[in-house]
């Protein structure tokens, strides 16, 4: 937790949420209400409850490994279950969802916009530090985020390939899933290479 206080990225994300609470309001009351109408509270509501589900999901998930520095823990491991099975970063999801969502309670489509790609422009530019951090602590993790993208690409080819309504356009989506499959059978060779000689 002393590497929390000591880390600026930490009291900037602190600095942000506080300007998102108390401004988004203020702004909103200020420029009044745009012509979004009655569903952008609605809407904003639904996101600021999705986000705050998400946010405590992703801190569930982490259990001790959770810290709000961007540096890992020291005596922390690699969390890959739950929502960090198909997210990378559902925390700062959950955060961006209801910073979103807050705003947008407040029915101003403007303040909204300004909330949420604030918060994710600020939240993203966190996230690439952490992961740089990360690798270098876990340098498995790239490979497991590595093995996301190739079923990421994979499952985008075969719907391509279904959605192809031309033989020509069917043979092209084959062509790239076998050229994605071979790459990948490469890096994992290249891997386990690296691993059986004590490079991981």
């Amino acid at each position: 937790m002393k590497r929390a206080f000591l880390d600026p990225w930490f009291w900037g994300q602190v600095a942000w949420l506080f300007a998102v609470g108390a401004g988004a309001p203020a702004l909103a009351h200020r420029l009044g209400g745009s012509a979004a109408g009655a569903w952008l509270p609605v809407a904003g509501m639904a996101l600021l409850v999705l986000g705050f589900w998400v946010f405590l999901a992703g801190v569930r998930d982490l259990g001790p490994n959770l810290t709000p520095a961007t540096r890992p823990r020291r005596d922390g491991e690699l969390v890959t279950h739950g929502l960090y099975a198909h997210v990378r970063h559902p925390i700062y999801l959950g955060l961006i969802l209801a910073c979103t969502g807050w705003a947008a309670a407040w029915g101003n489509l403007l303040v909204t916009v300004m909330a949420g790609a604030g918060t994710a422009l600020y939240l993203g530019a966190k996230a690439s530090v952490e992961e740089r951090k990360l690798l270098a602590q876990f340098p498995v993790a790239r490979r497991v985020r590595d093995q996301k993208v190739h079923v990421h690409r994979l499952s985008v080819l075969t719907i391509a390939q279904r959605n192809a309504r031309t033989p020509a356009k069917k043979a092209a989506v084959l062509a790239q899933q076998g050229a994605v499959q071979r790459r990948q059978h490469v890096r994992n060779a290249l891997m386990v290479r690296a691993f059986k000689h004590g490079a991981w």
